[in-house]
C-alpha cells in the first residue's frame, strides 16, 4: 500500500496530478486509485475483503450444503452427518472471518 506524503510522490505515481497536495488531509493509493477520503478507501478495501470472503464461502462451505441437500433427498442424511455438517460450517465460517477481517473506519 502506498500512502503519499508529498505532491512529488503523487506525481511520480503517474496516476493523477494535483496543484497542491496540502489541500488534502488524507491521501492514499490503493489498487491503483488515489483516495483523498479515508472512508472511501476503507470501503474499497472492505469490498475486496467481501469478495474474498464470498469466494472462500463458495469454495469451502457451498460443497457442504450441496452434499447435505443431495443426501437428504436420497434419505441418506443422518443425525451424525448433521452434527458434522454444522461443526464444519461453523469452523469454516470462523476461519474465513478471522483470516479476512473487515477494516474499521476508526
Amino acid at each position: 500500500m502506498f500512502v503519499a506524503e508529498t505532491k512529488e510522490e503523487i506525481e511520480n505515481n503517474g496516476r493523477i496530478f494535483y496543484d497542491s497536495i496540502e489541500e488534502f488531509e488524507y491521501v492514499e493509493v490503493y489498487a491503483g486509485v488515489i483516495y483523498t477520503d479515508h472512508a472511501e478507501c476503507v470501503a474499497a478495501k472492505n469490498e475486496v475483503i467481501s469478495k474474498r470472503r464470498e469466494s472462500l464461502y463458495v469454495e469451502l462451505v457451498d460443497p457442504l450444503h450441496a452434499e447435505r441437500q443431495k443426501n437428504t433427498i436420497l434419505g441418506e442424511w443422518t443425525d451424525q452427518d448433521e452434527e458434522e455438517y454444522v461443526a464444519k460450517v461453523k469452523a469454516y465460517t470462523k476461519k474465513i472471518r478471522e483470516e479476512n477481517p473487515y477494516i474499521s473506519e476508526a
